[in-house]
């Protein structure tokens, strides 16, 4: 039984993700993607393989839309099992038609026919499972500020001064925050203070620094600081 791809699968060239899936940006994703080679997401469950085409605009026959035609007309009607092609994406259901397909194609390098991946989904699944637990260690000040950004109420600033000279102040959950003009090294930037720790966060635009992103970043560098006896 051979199937033909139902539409391209795709959302602005990026494989559609099913609702639920992280954002792209999503520290989950982005450890993801060092884990496996082909990071798109798994788009046809009942396939066990998948192999994907390189693509390389800069040779001859190697386009994206050139290789999608041809993992569509050229590779499907190979197999013997299920399959279908989704740009240049084969779905395979039979590990023999991964093994007829490499026979043909398993020698091309840099023209049209060229492996860039094979993929089984049980390492799929693992990579995704292995980068939900790594994610939870591995978020950055910046997710995690954006994060509580969406919690802080809105803050309401007293301003004193003009100019470079302006100072902000408020209390936004019980820290004092205060933005004024200094340096960060030699560079003049925004700097947020938090309870009195200078320069928790460093922004180059006094808008950023004032933001709810902005705060909420000092505010977490300062707790990081605090725990750590900084």
């Amino acid at each position: 039984m051979r199937f033909r791809a139902a539409g391209n699968g795709r959302l602005n060239g990026a494989a559609r993700p099913p609702a639920g899936t992280p954002a792209a940006n999503d520290p989950q994703m982005r450890i993801f993607g060092l884990l496996t080679t082909d990071t798109s997401y798994w788009l046809r469950e009942w396939a066990d393989w998948r192999v994907r085409f390189g693509i390389d605009n800069a040779r001859a026959g190697m386009s994206y839309d050139e290789i999608a035609e041809f993992v569509d007309t050229t590779t499907v009607p190979l197999c013997c099992w299920a399959a279908e092609a989704i740009d240049e994406v084969l779905y395979l259901q039979s590990y023999e038609d991964v093994k007829a397909i490499f026979r043909c194609f398993g020698s091309m390098t840099g023209r049209r026919g060229e492996i860039a991946g094979v993929q089984h989904h049980g390492a799929y699944l693992e990579a995704a499972r292995l980068a939900v637990q790594l994610a939870g260690i591995a978020r950055s000040p910046e997710s995690l500020a954006d994060e509580d950004a969406q919690d802080l109420p809105d803050v309401i600033w007293s301003v004193a001064g003009v100019g470079p000279a302006r100072v902000a102040t408020a209390l936004v959950k019980g820290h004092r925050i205060l933005v004024r003009r200094g340096y960060a090294g030699v560079t003049e930037m925004w700097l947020v203070d938090v309870d009195g720790t200078p320069g928790c966060g460093q922004w180059r635009s006094r808008a950023d620094a004032m933001s709810k992103l902005g705060v909420g970043m000092a505010i977490r560098i300062a707790e990081t600081h605090r725990r750590s006896g900084r």
